[in-house]
């Protein structure tokens, strides 16, 4: 059972914003060899729009990953537990981005 289930909405949140992370590292590194480093990872979206040539689609998917790591502060830190209504806007914003990014690693040669 994973965290979403067991109804642990922080922990799911924060999950949803690891894995983004984690998707952007693997889209940049494959698409020029880059990886993000240090502890704003705000700064990710910067790389990606450095490292790809972006259309209007790809930049309200950077948005969705600004609105994810948006939150990151306040559900890993923020010393608040989160409901469900909040862990389900970040899966939201997360499975949107997920699909979009799915696509564009496949797409990068």
């Amino acid at each position: 059972m994973n965290n979403y289930e067991a109804e642990l909405w922080t922990s799911a949140s924060i999950l949803f914003v690891h894995a983004a992370i984690a998707f952007t590292d693997a889209l940049t590194i494959k698409a020029g060899s880059v990886k993000s480093a240090g502890d704003d990872h705000a700064q990710v979206i910067y790389l990606v729009e450095q490292t790809l040539f972006l259309s209007t689609g790809d930049k309200i998917a950077l948005n969705r990953l600004g609105k994810i790591l948006g939150e990151k502060s306040k559900v890993s830190y923020g010393g608040k537990v989160y409901s469900r209504k909040q862990a389900d806007k970040i899966m939201t914003n997360f499975v949107r981005y997920k699909s979009w990014l799915k696509d564009k690693i496949e797409s990068v040669s």
